[in-house]
């Protein structure tokens, strides 16, 4: 049975790496947009030597296609992939390395005592490793966490060429 910080450790770390698995996902959602309008732009362009360059525009199609293949297949790894509680605990810990590892031992060691109560772990050790890591964890949770550069860095390319398709579909229809 678990005690009530370790449910608050286990509720913040699940909290976390759901938050990572989001932006993970929508960062990955972001360059596939980037590269379906990078195609649609670039297609438009080339569109003037259909007539005399039918290969190329053929070739262009192709590629367009299998890159986007590319991303949407990348997408979708992401998106069926979770990201662990251990994996997310560590991402917390290198971010703030005031945790000294106590995040991850308050995953780990619980469990370790619970299924080999015979290693010599002290079950006052743990539970004190609890209430101290409970502690930094609700001072954390008033802090941002996860790290959104790279959304806004997508965000920042695929804005433009939002604006620039549909610009040309304005433009030219």
């Amino acid at each position: 049975m678990k005690s009530t910080h370790q449910r608050e450790i286990y509720t913040f770390v699940k909290r976390i790496a759901r938050r990572l698995h989001a932006t993970t996902c929508i960062e990955r959602l972001l360059v596939v947009l980037i590269v379906w309008l990078t195609a649609l732009l670039l297609g438009t362009g080339l569109l003037s030597l259909a007539s005399t360059q039918p290969l190329l525009v053929t070739c262009f199609t192709v590629l367009a296609w299998v890159a986007t293949a590319v991303a949407l297949i990348w997408l979708g790894i992401a998106c069926l992939q979770r990201c662990s509680l251990e994996s997310a605990a560590l991402y917390v810990e290198a971010r703030h390395p005031t945790l000294h590892n106590h995040l991850i031992s308050a995953l780990q060691l619980p469990e370790s005592l619970q299924k080999h109560p015979e290693s010599g772990i002290s079950v006052d050790l743990v539970q004190g490793l609890l209430e101290v890591t409970r502690q930094q964890v609700g001072a954390l949770s008033r802090q941002s966490l996860i790290d959104w550069r790279g959304v806004w860095r997508q965000v920042r390319v695929a804005a433009p060429l939002l604006v620039a398709v549909l610009g040309v579909a304005w433009l030219a229809p």
